[in-house]
């Protein structure tokens, strides 16, 4: 009876772990001739194989639409004479130039000086140079008074995506049967993380034939990715494989559907975008962080992710909010096969992912 007393209050630890697939060199090399076979049967266009530099010169492109998105934001609540013309133009220009840099080291001096894509960000910013001196010369005395065409057809990205199906759990030799996730995850591990096999919410028992092409094996479902969102176009390479295939539009749609597959496949991994394994992401760090401590180890965090890497940080003068510390903006190089783990970690860390840059030349 003593025993029995001491035994019914012992405690059993159950420890439930992740494995990183992409740590291992041999599932890297798996990785690739899958993609390269992919490439010859004709299932992935060649969409963008020689633009991996436009990732990086995006995010001073649109920094060009969030200064005038800030601009009509800060007159909601400030004079226009009051806004900081000048250290907006001169952050914009030492964003470029640190872009400039990655740039000439990743891909060349050619494509970091000479290509399209720079001459895009240079031109502009000289004009709006140009136009906030002039705003600003015109605010001077008010102040000492008062205190392209595009094809439609051409604008997508495709996204190569492999979802954990139920044989995944299992050791495999080819990356289009493994996942991320541990062989211990059990189905109610998957179901809090709001995905199982796949959210039957998601799912049809017949094929759609407008995009949801086709998911799982034997008892499982259609995906109905048109419910996940209408403009994705998906094709499975391998019925059961859980390996597909996905066009969607390129610019933010690209970043809208990518948190959607993210919160929806939470085990996924994304192998590659536009035949591009690194992509540039902006990540937003949260208000609460609101000293250089705190921004420091927010940033050490989002480093320390595998596959991902802080390459610089800025902040916008204002940021159309009322508040005296607008929040800092962090560059980061992701591999796209960490995209899905690094937009998870920024949602527990209250990390804003603002935009995740795209290839379109």
């Amino acid at each position: 009876m003593f025993r029995k007393a001491i035994t019914a209050n012992v405690s059993e630890l159950k420890i439930r772990y992740r494995v990183i697939m992409e740590t291992d060199p041999q599932y890297g090399l798996k990785v690739n001739h899958l993609l390269s076979v992919l490439g010859r049967s004709g299932w992935i266009k060649p969409l963008h194989a020689k633009d991996g530099h436009f990732t990086w010169f995006k995010l001073p492109e649109w920094m060009q639409v969030e200064m005038v998105q800030i601009f009509g934001q800060y007159m909601d609540h400030t004079p226009w004479y009051r806004f900081p013309f000048m250290p907006f133009i001169l952050q914009y220009f030492q964003v470029l130039l640190q872009e400039v840099g990655i740039v000439r080291g990743e891909h060349g001096l050619v494509k970091a000086l000479f290509s399209n894509a720079f001459l895009t960000d240079l031109i502009p910013g000289i004009v709006m140079f140009a136009i906030f001196l002039q705003m600003q010369l015109l605010a001077t005395p008010i102040k000492s008074i008062g205190g392209a065409e595009y094809k439609q057809e051409n604008m997508i990205e495709q996204i190569v995506v492999m979802l954990p199906t139920a044989s995944s759990s299992s050791s495999s030799s080819s990356p289009s049967s493994s996942s991320p996730s541990s062989s211990s995850s059990s189905s109610s591990s998957s179901s809090r993380h709001g995905s199982g096999s796949y959210d039957r919410h998601h799912r049809s028992h017949h094929r759609h034939h407008h995009g949801d092409g086709g998911g799982g094996s034997g008892d499982s479902e259609p995906i109905q990715w048109r419910k996940i969102d209408e403009r994705i176009e998906a094709q499975e390479v391998i019925p059961g494989s859980g390996l597909y295939v996905l066009t969607i539009p390129t610019f933010k749609p690209l970043t809208e559907i990518i948190l959607k597959l993210s919160d929806q496949f939470p085990f996924s991994q994304i192998l590659e975008i536009s035949n591009q394994r690194v992509i540039q992401i902006k990540a937003v760090l949260p208000r609460s962080a609101n000293t250089i401590e705190q921004e420091a180890v927010l940033q050490a965090k989002l480093g320390a992710i595998v596959g991902c890497k802080v390459m610089f940080s800025f902040r916008y003068p204002v940021d159309g909010s009322t508040s005296s510390r607008p929040c800092l903006c962090v560059s980061m190089r992701v591999a796209t096969i960490a995209i899905v783990r690094f937009v998870q970690a920024c949602k527990n860390m209250n990390v804003t992912v603002q935009q995740i840059y795209d290839f379109y030349a």
